[in-house]
């Protein structure tokens, strides 16, 4: 009965309104990507119900556009949204009361079939938030070379579960340690939560591997899953994943956030291992942590700063070297930051006509390690307001003569 419960709600997720996405993917850099969805505050669906977000984002996250909304909420990239411990901004899904109500899917579509992925990221639900009883709470799907056949970790009843769905065993690695334990009560703290998972998929339907960390702490670890029901096809491994399914059943008697940030993933052995001895990826800060025992900063960029307009000041600099990889760039502005960039370049726009500005910019890795900052170059607008004037002035009048 249990099984066939879960099998229509399968089912019934796949009817879900969702995003329209591009065709692009993430790049691993040594085996590892990561976002912290620090590019411009976006929505899924702006003025005239176009996306106001970029359709494949400068990190190869994909927002998409023409979402479901809930109470008038679309999912969002904004600061407010931020996880303190990383930087920039945040992604802000809505959810409503009742099963299935939430805002549009983010996807992260990967370069190819992954056999093996480690993938760490932030979550908060908000301050207050609960449920009328929590019969499950999607928070990733994972697709596999097989249609039907995807693994979703979830919180399910009492309980934290990586789901196969499309094989036997639907709870294929389970455990005890469900949202309650992470919230401390029935009730969201409203804090940030570190969430990681290791999916190995099987060769010949048993050999599979899953684990799940929750704020770096091992909570389960199988090694005997079968992921791909002895299908040849899911065995290729996944090939995207979706932010932020569905869920059954809030009761808040209003439009609640729930947030992600701070996303990593390895498709490769992690160099960080937890109290066990386990590879992983950890929480940012912790030992090991976020690849945090690469403590090497990135080489310092050299910066040249050039006005072109009346409003516009184009930035480029010499690419960074690391020794694992580099990940992007902060720019700095005045003194003050101002976004983060995987380009080598960066036009600054809308500026103040005949004013100087200052620059420099620095060099980030995975873990989180930055360069020091370059050296400040400055650039000043070009006087005036843009454009051809070929308006004359008005002919004089009331001309005398004495």
């Amino acid at each position: 009965m249990r099984k066939t419960l879960i099998k229509s709600l399968f089912l019934l997720s796949i009817l879900l309104v969702v995003p329209n996405f591009a065709d692009a993917a993430i790049s691993f850099t040594n085996g590892k990507w990561s976002s912290t969805f620090n590019y411009g505050q976006c929505s899924q669906t702006g003025a005239n119900g176009l996306s106001s977000c970029p359709a494949n984002s400068p990190d190869g996250v994909m927002i998409g556009g023409g979402a479901a909304s809930v109470g008038g909420n679309f999912t969002q990239v904004v600061s407010v949204a931020n996880n303190s411990a990383g930087d920039g901004n945040g992604l802000r899904f809505w959810v409503g009361d009742g099963a299935n109500k939430n805002s549009g899917l983010v996807r992260v579509e990967l370069p190819s079939y992954q056999k093996e992925l480690w993938v760490r990221w932030y979550e908060r639900y908000q301050s207050g938030f609960k449920w009328s009883s929590l019969g499950y709470s999607k928070e990733l799907y994972f697709n596999s070379g097989a249609p039907g056949i995807s693994v979703i970790p979830e919180f399910a009843n009492s309980t934290y579960v990586l789901i196969s769905q499309g094989t036997p065993d639907y709870y294929q690695v389970q455990t005890n340690y469900g949202w309650e334990s992470v919230m401390g009560g029935s009730v969201s703290d409203g804090k940030f939560h570190s969430y990681e998972i290791h999916l190995k998929m099987d060769t010949n339907g048993s050999n599979g591997v899953g684990q799940f960390w929750v704020d770096g702490n091992l909570k389960v670890s199988k090694v005997n899953v079968n992921w791909s029901n002895n299908n040849s096809s899911a065995q290729k491994g996944w090939n995207y994943f979706d932010l932020h399914t569905n869920q059954n059943a809030p009761s808040n008697g209003k439009t609640m956030y729930i947030d992600y940030d701070d996303m990593t993933i390895y498709n490769t052995t992690p160099p960080n291992r937890d109290a066990a001895g386990n590879p992983y990826i950890g929480p940012i800060g912790s030992t090991g942590g976020g690849g945090s025992s690469d403590t090497t900063p990135p080489s310092v960029p050299y910066l040249t700063a050039t006005a072109v307009s009346f409003s516009q000041i184009n930035l480029s600099w010499t690419a960074s070297t690391d020794n694992v990889g580099v990940t992007g760039y902060k720019i700095y502005r005045n003194g003050t930051y101002l976004t983060k960039t995987t380009s080598t370049s960066y036009n600054d726009t809308g500026l103040t006509a005949s004013t100087a500005y200052s620059y420099r910019v620095s060099a980030i890795d995975a873990a989180g390690n930055e360069s020091s900052q370059s050296t400040a170059k400055s650039a000043t607008t070009q006087a005036g307001t843009g454009g051809t004037d070929t308006t004359p002035p008005a002919v004089p009048s009331g001309v005398t003569v004495s």
